[in-house]
């Protein structure tokens, strides 16, 4: 079962900070506003690697799986997988912001 945000972020927001999240499972969120299931913003870091699954999360705004800006980074790596929903922009990730950037490897 997943939660539900008000705003922003349903299951992981991160700001200034460095996350690395291996063989996790981020689904089923909803936020009302960006970002489903992680929102990386401030020049956060984040890393989704070994397995790890971003699936049936849903955002209000942008970033159904993932809202990445504020010159934020996010790496997905390593069969991660990005199946999710949006009703304005960015289905499974948004990218938003100067300096704000997204690698993906070769299984997503």
């Amino acid at each position: 079962m997943g939660a539900l945000a008000a705003v922003v972020a349903a299951a992981l927001a991160c700001s200034t900070v460095h996350l690395e999240a291996m063989d996790t499972r981020i689904r089923d969120n909803r936020a009302s506003g960006d970002g489903g299931g992680l929102h990386a913003s401030a020049g956060a870091s984040t890393v989704l690697e070994a397995s790890a699954l971003v699936s049936g999360n849903l955002a209000g705004a942008a970033g159904g799986g993932a809202r990445v800006e504020g010159g934020a980074a996010m790496t997905v790596l390593s069969s991660a997988r990005v199946a999710n929903c949006s009703s304005r922009s960015g289905g499974g990730v948004s990218v938003a912001g100067d300096g704000s950037r997204v690698v993906l490897d070769d299984d997503v």
